[in-house]
C-alpha cells in the first residue's frame, strides 16, 4: 500500500494465471498479461464452484468442477478427484 492508498496486488481467476495489477482510487486495473502467449489460443476449463456438507459432521465444503473444454454434457467423461488441504 502507497501513501496515498494505492495497493499493487496479484490478481488471478480460473481463466489466466495471476497478473499484477493496482487498485487506485477503488478502482482495479490489470498492469500485466504474462501468460498470453502461452494461453492466446487455449481453451481452458469452465470452472464451477460447489458447495457440499460434510458427512462427517454436516460442516460445509468447497469444491469446484473443471469441466474439459468442448463439454458435451451427453457424454461421460473420467472423474479426476484432487484432495488438498
Amino acid at each position: 500500500v502507497s501513501n496515498n492508498g494505492d495497493i499493487a496486488f496479484t490478481l488471478a481467476d480460473t481463466q489466466r494465471p495471476a497478473d499484477i495489477a493496482t487498485i487506485k482510487r477503488g478502482k482495479a486495473e490489470r498492469l500485466t498479461s504474462l501468460n498470453s502467449d502461452a494461453l492466446g489460443d487455449k481453451q481452458l476449463a469452465k470452472v464451477e464452484e460447489i458447495w457440499l456438507k460434510s458427512s462427517y459432521d454436516q460442516l460445509p465444503i468447497q469444491g469446484w468442477i473443471a469441466y474439459p473444454p468442448g463439454f458435451d454434457k451427453s457424454k461421460k467423461y473420467p472423474l479426476v478427484l484432487e484432495i488438498h488441504g
